[in-house]
């Protein structure tokens, strides 16, 4: 009995042990899900717990990689330049990848511009743990080791740095693989990334099989679906440089000068680079001055080569130079970011491109559409190619009056904004009082728009006849108007403009060139002190403080009144009476409204105002409000109906 019963006992501690195994095994198991859940799934440089956007796809093959691995692709956005059919044409694989991603949870975006991405509706309230561009290019606009198009594909990298900079989380990263033989070692990603405050934390090399599934693309010409050599290459990481990025942010709150370096006029760029600059000449502030003191030892070394090195070497210095301080074209620098509106053959545009080697910095835009424009004029079509080629923003179909509501342009900001020779058309003698009355009020109508979208320092810039009847159009009023006061007035010679062919823009002559005679360059930048006493005035104006003596009058009509005598007849009484009240029509001079140099109040409403009306029957009230301003060019007037309807029912 004895053995029997310290068998069972042995028995039933065995299997007590074994039980217990099994558990300890159990959550074992347990806790290396909840370590692989916390640790999240990794390839390579990237992790499930990441949240990442790609930039610049071709096929979308890397994503779908990294979205294979992680068993899920709900934390990755991946974008393209090109739109979906142009993706899914130059790529055979194209359209099952993205097919696969958007199965896996994928966010997929398609006309991302790189340079731009932070202002995309869908990516401008987003941060990310890390943003990826593998190898970045601006496209094959001729060969590899030519400057110019060295200088463009900076351009890209650069402003993807500056976006990519401000859509980082915390301890974020910005990873760029790129080859590093020549010449494209001649990109110096860390100097570009350097001027948006990143800096390189590592640099490791790129390897293919690290990425399952990732077909690397030409993506341009003929041959875009095909595989580029990849060569020695490798993933370049950057993160935020916190304390740099702090210092420049002061210096440039404090707008310090630097001895020997002016900042460039109305240029945020030229503030940052000589701030820069700074930050270089002051080795305790900056690590990395250490290396600019290396390079000028080396500039003393070279001093002893032969006449060829030395030819080399200053035209290395004129580079450098041209890089720091910008290339200019009379008042404009290729530091600039500048707007031109109302281009007729956008020769102007591709002058100022052509002189700083690049039109990365430029927009410039046309009223009239693309096929309008190339019909219109004879070279319009050839000049447009190469300022793509060179990288500006060509738009179409944008008014001077109305542009700061345009999409590409809504939430820009410029150091220029330059408009050419305004004109509304040959509509009658150009000394015809309601010819002028049309000009000025697209002049207006720029002005009021211009403001709102210059950058700190900024400057409008119109050039214009000064003889008569041109002087009659008094652009320094109406840039009061939209506080905007003249800093400079000087002649304008087309000769200080290579290329550039103004041109008549209307009629059967429209690609003639009109006759220039006395023209000048009319300068603007905003008045910041009528500007401040036009918001406090509006503000004033709500809180029920009026800050015009006006006659807020209102007049009853009998409801059988004529469309003539009740301009605003069809609304009911705010009293709910059988009278309707109604603004007064101005058209006795007696009640015209006081006007004040800021501008024209009526009621509630100010001639300074961006004024949406919605829902309009007769258009009366618009016209109340234009009549008082004495101009509608800050209007916008909707209605439900069409233009048909509308006026059927009038009638």
């Amino acid at each position: 009995m004895m053995i029997r019963t310290s068998t069972t006992r042995r028995g039933k501690c065995t299997r007590a042990k074994q039980q217990k195994m099994i558990e300890d095994d159990t959550t074992d198991d347990e806790g290396e899900e909840e370590a692989k859940e916390e640790e999240g799934k990794w390839a390579k440089h990237y992790s499930s717990l990441h949240e990442i956007l790609l930039v610049g796809e071709g096929d979308f093959s890397f994503s779908l990689c990294l979205a294979n691995a992680f068993g899920s692709a709900s934390n990755i956005v991946a974008t393209s330049l090109d739109n979906y059919d142009v993706v899914t044409k130059k790529y055979s694989q194209a359209k099952s990848n993205i097919q696969n991603l958007l199965k896996m949870d994928a966010t997929v975006l398609h006309g991302i511009d790189a340079t731009k991405m932070k202002l995309h509706t869908d990516l401008s309230m987003r941060t990310f743990d890390r943003i990826i561009f593998n190898f970045p290019h601006a496209g094959f606009h001729g060969k590899e080791d030519e400057i110019h198009l060295i200088r463009l594909h900076r351009n890209l990298v650069q402003g993807f740095f500056r976006n990519a900079s401000q859509m980082l989380c915390p301890n974020g990263e910005v990873h760029v693989s790129h080859k590093t033989s020549a010449p494209y070692d001649r990109w110096n990603l860390e100097e570009l990334a350097w001027t948006c405050s990143l800096t390189l934390t590592e640099c490791v090399n790129f390897e293919k099989a690290d990425y399952p599934g990732y077909d690397n693309k030409r993506g341009d010409g003929a041959g875009c679906d095909m595989p580029f050599h990849l060569g020695e290459c490798s993933t370049f990481k950057f993160r935020i440089n916190t304390k740099k990025a702090k210092m420049i942010s002061e210096a440039m709150a404090e707008n310090q000068n630097v001895a020997g370096v002016s900042f460039f006029p109305g240029s945020e760029r030229g503030k940052l680079l000589a701030v820069l600059q700074q930050l270089y000449e002051h080795p305790q502030h900056v690590e990395e001055s250490a290396q600019v003191t290396k390079q000028q030892k080396m500039i003393e070394d070279d001093t002893t080569d032969d006449d060829d090195d030395d030819e080399e070497e200053q035209e290395q210095e004129q580079e450098e130079q041209e890089e720091e301080e910008g290339k200019w074209v009379k008042h404009y620098s290729s530091l600039h970011e500048i707007l031109l509106v109302g281009e007729g053959d956008f020769s102007f545009s591709l002058c100022l491109a052509n002189a700083f080697g690049s039109a990365s910095n430029i927009v410039t835009t046309s009223l009239d559409s693309d096929d309008v424009v190339t019909k219109n004029y004879s070279q319009a079509k050839s000049n447009i190619q190469n300022l793509l080629k060179m990288g500006a923003t060509v738009l179409h179909g944008v008014d001077a009056t109305k542009m700061k509501l345009h999409t590409d342009l809504s939430m820009r900001k410029f150091d220029r904004i330059i408009f050419n020779f305004p004109h509304a058309g040959f509509h009658g003698k150009e000394d015809t009082i309601n010819l002028i009355g049309l000009h000025r009020n697209l002049v207006q109508g720029f002005f009021g728009n211009a403001s709102r979208m210059l950058r700190p320092n900024g400057e409008v810039h119109v050039s214009h006849k000064t003889s008569a009847p041109y002087d009659r159009w008094h652009l320094e009023e109406l840039a009061s108007k939209c506080s905007l006061s003249l800093t400079e007035c000087v002649n304008f010679e087309k000769a200080d403009y290579p290329g550039y062919n103004n041109k008549r823009g209307d009629g059967a002559g429209c690609d003639k060139p009109f006759r220039l005679g006395e023209c000048s360059t009319f300068k603007f930048r905003i008045n910041t002190k009528k500007a401040k006493m036009i918001s406090e005035a509006s503000a004033s104006y709500l809180c029920g403080q009026s800050p015009l003596d006006i006659t807020e009058t209102q007049h009853t009509i009998p409801t059988g009144g004529t469309l003539a005598e009740n301009q605003y007849g069809r609304a009911r009484s705010f009293d709910g009476t059988d009278n309707l009240i109604c603004y007064p029509q101005m058209s006795n001079p007696s009640r015209e409204v006081e006007v004040e140099e800021e501008g024209r109040w009526w009621k509630h409403y100010f001639s300074l105002h961006q004024i949406l009306l919605v829902g309009e029957g007769d258009f009366s009230f618009s016209l109340c409000l234009a009549k008082a301003f004495g101009s509608a060019s800050n209007i916008v007037t909707t209605s439900l109906d069409n233009y048909e309807l509308v006026f059927s029912c009038i009638l």
